[in-house]
């Protein structure tokens, strides 16, 4: 998964790129490449969506060219949530079975109880997966949005 955008920038690019490093940083990311046309920061992923939607960007290259700034993001953060999400339904429909195999399988069939649970992340896992996505993108174009401005203040 990826995300690129761009934005018009007019003003002192430097600026830019300061508040880009503060805010990244400040969101656990590790600054990797930082010079007058670029940066380049990194962070291992999203572990909760209590996080702040940045941490969503496990690569984030920002790039001046000519008088536009252009964002490259790679979502490496919601791939890891998602993988998550999809592996919970899965994961519970497994000890499900193994537990009614190993206590239930002589007293009767398989509760509906355990279909209604499993219907319900069924449902809720790839909403969750949009939502932390729309939520990721969402936050890296307002970062954008904000670089710009901030670079055109004096």
């Amino acid at each position: 998964m990826t995300h690129r955008a761009s934005i018009p920038l007019a003003g002192d690019p430097a600026r830019a790129f300061d508040l880009a490093a503060t805010v990244l940083a400040s969101n656990g990311f590790r600054l990797v490449q930082r010079d007058e046309r670029a940066l380049e920061a990194v962070r291992k992923g999203m572990h909760s969506t209590k996080e702040n939607p940045l941490t969503g960007a496990g690569r984030v290259l920002l790039v001046r060219s000519g008088s536009e700034l252009r964002l490259e993001a790679d979502l490496g953060g919601v791939r890891s949530m998602a993988r998550f999400l999809i592996a919970l339904p899965v994961g519970l429909a497994a000890a499900l079975l193994l537990t009614w195999l190993v206590f239930g399988a002589a007293r009767g069939p398989v509760p509906w109880q355990a279909g209604l649970g499993l219907a319900v992340w069924a449902v809720i896992s790839p909403l969750m997966i949009v939502w932390i996505r729309r939520r990721t993108v969402t936050a890296l174009d307002d970062l954008l949005a904000s670089l710009a401005t901030h670079a055109g203040r004096r």
